[in-house]
């Protein structure tokens, strides 16, 4: 049964075909809704942003810039941030 498994995985072919960008990052679950909609993407990176949004409509604020690259090789997901004024 497991080679069956790790048979089918090697073959998935993402079928998701959208550009993935998330303007709230630090949101209730939108780590987890990026991570999968990732893994079904052709497109191996993602975009998030932080920033507080209140702020944001009076002026410009600072913020942070995650990106979420996918790993196919090695079937993983990496990331990193920046911060951005």
């Amino acid at each position: 049964m497991a080679r069956n498994l790790i048979r089918s995985y090697r073959i998935f072919k993402p079928y998701l075909d959208r550009p993935l960008f998330f303007n709230d990052i630090l949101g209730n679950t939108t780590v987890a809704d990026l991570m999968s909609k990732l893994m079904e993407n052709i497109h191996t990176e993602a975009t998030g942003l932080a920033f507080d949004g209140t702020e944001a409509k009076q002026r410009s604020v600072d913020g942070f810039e995650f990106k979420f690259v996918r790993d196919d090789e090695k079937r993983r997901v990496v990331h990193g941030s920046t911060r951005w004024r």
